[in-house]
């Protein structure tokens, strides 16, 4: 098993993310980096948060198959060394999915598991992005958007020795349940309850994070966009309003996650 790339000096026992989950892990990296810049660390930057480093150990610590452990890892990897922008997003996400979920009462281990490691490499595909449209500061055209589209074909081929639980979450989570979105415009129960969690998750980081294009808004301003787009008027609904609903039982936990040094680490594209 290969070592997690931790940043020098960085204590994983002393937050133990074992015994609280991804969104601990990462709420604890956060309070730790923000700790650190009070106290004049080297942590302080926000290039020194090790996000993918704690979600990573959290994976192999609850890992049932080794192998797919060290793959996540090396995926997780391959992703920070590229684009940490995606990297830290996805971070994030697998954060917001794993509170949603405690909150619907998904509690099927299995299950549990293929959530975490999809909503960590949900933008897998996006290493076959060129970083000029990913970090584009104005609009995309349509052949720019094609390509960005792309994106869920290309993670489902990357993640092809993951379980299918963990390709089908990662092929499905743009899609909507008007049946709008892509790439089979799927509708309602036809898309997993897990993707539609990681789409609500990965809607809500996209807009409380900073883009070349815009800044990120606030979070309860983020929510309301949620409701309004999960209410299903003019035969338009892009998310399920059972787990935005969920969201704002969890508002509090999720905000906590929404911080400065959160939003520098942003995907510049959803």
């Amino acid at each position: 098993m290969p070592e997690v790339r931790l940043t020098p000096d960085w204590n994983l026992e002393l937050y133990r993310p074992i015994h609280i989950g991804v969104a601990g892990a990462v709420a604890a990296a956060l309070a730790a980096a923000a700790a650190a810049a009070s106290a004049g660390s080297a942590l302080a930057s926000a290039a020194s948060m090790p996000l993918l480093g704690l979600t990573a150990a959290w994976l192999q610590r609850r890992r049932s198959r080794p192998s797919t452990s060290c793959r996540v890892q090396g995926f997780l990897e391959t992703l920070e060394a590229r684009d940490r922008y995606t990297a830290s997003h996805c971070s994030r996400v697998a954060a917001f999915a794993d509170l949603l979920a405690e909150e619907l009462g998904l509690d099927d281990p299995k299950r549990l598991r293929n959530l975490r490691i999809a909503a960590l490499l949900h933008d897998l595909g996006k290493l076959d992005v060129s970083l000029e449209i990913l970090h584009k500061p104005g609009k995309l055209d349509d052949v720019e958007w094609r390509q960005m589209r792309a994106h869920v074909q290309a993670g489902t081929r990357r993640a092809s020795c993951l379980t299918a639980g963990v390709r089908r979450i990662i092929a499905q989570h743009h899609e909507r349940p008007d049946g709008r979105g892509y790439p089979r415009q799927l509708k309602g129960e036809q898309i997993s309850l897990e993707a539609r969690i990681v789409a609500v998750a990965d809607a809500f980081d996209a807009m409380t994070s900073d883009r070349p294009y815009r800044k990120a808004v606030g979070a309860d301003v983020a929510l309301a966009e949620l409701n309004r787009t999960s209410l299903g008027t003019s035969g338009r609904q892009q998310f399920d309003p059972e787990i935005v609903a969920a969201l704002e039982r969890r508002f509090t936990e999720a905000a906590a996650l929404c911080t400065a040094e959160a939003a520098r680490e942003s995907s510049p594209h959803a």
